[in-house]
Parts: C-alpha cells; sequence; structure tokens
C-alpha cells in the first residue's frame, strides 16, 4: 500500500518528465528537489535554512568587504596612472615654458640654417639643476620636457628626463644618456615603441638646438649598463661576452633614452639610440624638424599626444553564465563582484609594483654605473 502511495505521488514528475523538452529539465530538477524539501521534517527544513541563512550572510558580507576593498583599489589606479600624468604633465609643460623664457628671446618661427663644426658647449650642472629641453617632434610638434641632472628617484619622480651621471652633456663627443618615466608621472616615453629610425630628437639649449637622428632601440635587462657607455654599440660585445666594459675613447656624439618596459609590469628596459646630424643657432630660428610634423607624428600613433594616451587603462568583468537553475541570483552576483574585484586588485598591485620597478631599476642602473 505505501508502494502504491509513493508510485501515485510520484506519478505527476513522471509524466512531467516525459513532456519536458531540453529547455524545461532544469525547472523540472528544482521543482523536484522543492518537493523534496516539502517532504523533510520540519526539524530538519529549520536546520537546512539555518544553515543556509549562515553561510549566504557571511558569503554576502565577505563580497561587500571585497567589493569595498576594490572600489579604493581602483581609486588608487585612477590617481598612480591617470590624475598624476594629467597633474604632472601640466606642471611639466609650464616648467619647460619657463625654462624657455630664462635662455632668453623666443627664437623666430621660421627655418634656421644648419651649422657646421661642434655645437656650443652645455656646462655641467648640480643634481636636479635643469640645463636643457628634450623635444620628440614624433609626439607632437609642442612635446617639450625639462632635462635635469641626475637619475634619483625624486628627480625622476618629478616626470623629467633625467641625465645620467658621468655621461656626455648634449653635443659632446660620448653618449648623453637620459632617462623618464613610462607609467606615470607625466609618462613622457609612454609611446617609445612608437620610435622609428630616422625620427629625430631635438635638444634645445640656451644657445642652439641639437638635432639627433634614430639609429636603433632594444630591449635589455636593467643590469645591462653597457647601454649608457660613451659607445654602446661598442660597449655591448663586451658585455655580452664577458661582462666586462672597454675603456675607449668615444668618437661619436650619441643621445640614449631609456625607460622600462613593458607597461605596468617594468621588469625590462627600453633603450632608443640617436645620433648627432647637425646644430642650429637658437637667435636664427628653428631646425626644420620642429616646423613640420614628423614623418610619423601623433596621429599615427592612434591620434593622441604621448600626453593625451597617458594613464588610460580599462577593466574587464568576464562574463559570467549561469549553468544550472538552481545557482541563484545572490550567488552569480557575488561571482561578478568578486570577478570585479580581482581584476581592480591585479590592476592595482601591478600600478604600485610597476612605480616600484620604474622608479627604482632606473636609479638601479646608475648605481651599478658607479660601482
Amino acid at each position: 500500500m505505501v508502494n502504491q502511495d509513493r508510485k501515485s505521488a510520484n506519478a505527476p514528475f513522471q509524466l512531467q518528465l516525459q513532456d519536458a523538452d531540453e529547455n524545461s529539465l532544469d525547472q523540472f530538477f528544482a521543482s523536484a528537489n522543492m518537493q523534496q524539501r516539502v517532504n523533510e521534517p520540519r526539524h530538519m527544513q529549520k536546520e537546512s535554512r539555518k544553515k543556509r541563512g549562515f553561510f549566504s550572510m557571511m558569503l554576502q558580507i565577505i563580497g561587500e568587504l571585497l567589493l569595498t576593498a576594490g572600489i579604493f583599489l581602483g581609486l588608487f589606479v585612477l590617481w598612480t596612472v591617470w590624475w598624476t600624468n594629467l597633474t604632472s604633465g601640466q606642471v611639466l609643460d609650464e616648467e619647460a615654458v619657463q625654462i624657455q623664457k630664462d635662455f632668453g628671446e623666443k627664437p623666430p618661427e621660421k627655418p634656421a640654417p644648419a651649422q657646421e663644426g661642434e655645437p656650443p658647449k652645455v656646462e655641467p650642472v648640480g643634481e636636479g639643476e635643469a640645463f636643457a629641453i628634450m623635444r620628440i617632434p614624433a609626439f607632437g610638434l609642442d612635446n617639450q620636457t625639462a632635462i635635469k641632472e641626475g637619475t634619483d628617484k625624486s628627480i625622476l619622480d618629478q616626470g623629467v628626463f633625467s641625465h645620467y651621471k658621468d655621461t656626455a652633456m648634449p653635443g659632446d663627443l660620448g653618449n648623453f644618456a637620459t632617462a623618464a618615466h613610462r607609467d606615470i608621472y607625466g609618462a613622457r616615453l609612454r609611446d617609445v615603441d612608437k620610435l622609428k629610425e630616422g625620427m629625430p630628437v631635438v635638444v634645445e639649449t640656451k644657445d642652439a638646438f641639437l638635432v639627433y637622428k634614430i639609429i636603433g632601440s632594444e630591449i635589455v635587462d636593467p643590469t645591462d649598463i653597457y647601454t649608457i657607455e660613451p659607445d654602446p654599440f661598442v660597449a655591448k660585445d663586451f658585455w655580452l661576452r664577458d661582462r666586462t666594459l672597454p675603456a675607449a675613447e668615444p668618437t661619436r656624439r650619441l643621445l640614449t633614452l631609456t625607460t622600462c618596459d613593458p607597461i605596468m609590469v617594468s621588469s625590462h628596459r627600453y633603450i632608443v639610440y640617436a645620433e648627432f646630424e647637425y646644430w642650429t643657432k637658437r637667435g636664427d630660428g628653428l631646425p626644420k624638424e620642429l616646423l613640420t610634423d614628423a614623418e610619423t607624428d601623433t596621429s599615427a600613433m592612434n591620434g593622441k599626444s604621448v600626453n593625451e594616451g597617458a594613464g588610460s587603462a580599462s577593466v574587464s568583468v568576464p562574463n559570467q553564465t549561469v549553468g544550472t537553475a538552481h545557482n541563484s541570483a545572490s550567488a552569480l552576483s557575488n561571482e561578478v563582484k568578486l570577478s570585479a574585484v580581482t581584476n581592480l586588485q591585479t590592476l592595482a598591485f601591478g600600478a604600485i609594483n610597476s612605480e616600484l620597478r620604474e622608479s627604482f631599476s632606473i636609479a638601479e642602473m646608475a648605481a651599478v654605473k658607479e660601482d
């Protein structure tokens, strides 16, 4: 008799199973699961509800805490990657304009004839002092950044180009080696990977404009100090062979740009080499490279200048798929929250890691060089 009652009780579900199509199977199992719970003794139902309520509450609390932490980390990313670039960019532009005023009368807006022979000598200055302006036409004709003596973190974090001590001054024989940030504090070399052979780099001094042309680039380890040697091309062979550096006299006038790579990781160094071509008198006007757009200018780099493009970051939240009908809406919401927080945390810690690596690895190269 009991068996017949059970069969009669399960009959509706058997008929429902036979008539259900593929899209209604989940609903069927959910309904069967609910019926099973109804048949449970009352004390078991209460205990089950208590367990579900406790774990659901704990999961919600943890999710809310992680979401709050993710929001704060996201704000930190915005501050580190976007806001510092924006504010630093404005300060750097104003500083470059002031240095130009200190140089004297503004050069006339006309092509200046190329000069032969050695350019006017730039005298060494004290640590932290500005002595020239770096101008990279590929980043925009108005792109200009102060060059200051020393690669200490306090100088680098001003967003300027930092001059490695004991390397050549602009226009001198040897290697005029400089460093700048790529991710933060103005990110003046964010688009360094867009620079190609033949593009100009102009150094503006008190008396002249020195025009260099890019001759190559490479990605190296932070300890590869041959890149700032008087002739890095000769020094590279010695360094890779037995980690020594030659004592040869320089015969070329070179310029080196160094920054960190890749963006937001900064585990390596991106190096750009340029060689001196000619100079113009400041009072005669501007070199032609500063009057016409470079062959590969800002428009070729996603239509943005290095300052406008700096600091942009996106956070993607993966789409979630609900596999079965018994996955509740709250569980899905918590899963999405956790995914968003994970992405924000990854980006935030990447920004922190990048800032530390970028500042200290540049200083590390200078320290290794001095040793």
